[in-house]
């Protein structure tokens, strides 16, 4: 185990540490799946940029996690990408 891996177990152990790391850990997954699709599609920032109306930089603010998109941001992308966005309750384990 890595020691990063060792200092995060550690780590979870404090509640407040675990509550951020936890909303960190599903921005950060969004932001991967994100640009995965975009990705997928062939497309550069600029390009998915300017098919939905936005600026390159807003794509790129978005993907680096420095603003967390609104749902209706997130619908737009979606469409640009030509897909459709899915949200979902999923119970706590």
């Amino acid at each position: 185990m890595s020691d990063l891996k060792k200092y995060i177990n550690k780590q979870m152990q404090d509640d407040e540490f675990c509550r951020e790391y936890e909303k960190t850990r599903q921005a950060f997954a969004f932001q991967r799946e994100m640009i995965r699709a975009r990705i997928e599609k062939q497309m550069t920032q600029k390009q998915l940029a300017e098919k939905i109306g936005f600026r390159q930089s807003n794509i790129s603010r978005i993907e680096n996690g420095s603003v967390i998109p609104n749902v209706s941001t997130l619908m737009e992308i979606a469409k640009g990408l030509d897909m459709r966005l899915e949200i979902h309750f999923v119970n706590e384990e």
